[in-house]
């Protein structure tokens, strides 16, 4: 079986040579297995048996990937939140909308107009696929439109004002968490 075959036949029920493998490696895992293994990091995931060629959109993007070299330097995404990379992570600094009223928040501009940035990731994994079939490696390809709703609104909002949206407002609460849903789709 090829990876794409295991994967669909694994998802269906259907039996399989072995159980389908994705690894995520963050990047710096990847150049330290590199160096290990003699190979460029972009190979890591390949040489450890990977099934799935796998890309991010959304606000999960900015986090994973993007990658900053050194502490400290940051970038704001396309839904207002900045980004630093701390250790090596980029965390949320800025929630866009953490000081915002109900109205104000009502009124954010999900990034609509910037949809084809978003999905710009979707092209790279295509041209990933496309070696690795001309290597006759079908590969499983998956993107993860992370994250989940709730992540999304606390994203926006943050986790303290989120939660508290949660309890003291939960009809806007709900209406905001659906206009996350309705993007995400």
């Amino acid at each position: 079986m090829n990876s794409k075959q295991r994967v669909h036949s694994a998802l269906a029920r259907r039996p399989v040579d072995r159980v389908p493998v994705f690894m995520w490696f963050h990047p710096s895992t990847a150049e330290r297995l590199g160096r290990l293994l003699e190979i460029p990091a972009s190979r890591v995931g390949e040489a450890l048996g990977n099934d799935v060629a796998m890309t991010w959109v959304n606000n999960n993007y900015a986090m994973e990937g993007i990658v900053h070299e050194h502490d400290g330097e940051e970038h704001v995404d396309a839904w207002g939140i900045r980004w630093v990379k701390q250790y090596f992570f980029n965390q949320i600094a800025t929630f866009p909308l953490q000081a915002a009223s109900h109205a104000e928040a009502l009124a954010y501009p999900f990034p609509h107009a910037r949809l084809e940035e978003l999905l710009a990731p979707m092209a790279q994994l295509a041209d990933v696929a496309a070696a690795a079939a001309s290597a006759a490696q079908d590969l499983f390809l998956g993107c993860d439109i992370s994250p989940c709703v709730f992540e999304m609104y606390w994203r926006l909002r943050g986790m303290e004002q989120a939660l508290l949206d949660m309890a003291e407002a939960p009809e806007f609460a709900a209406t905001m968490l659906a206009r996350c849903a309705d993007f995400a789709v």
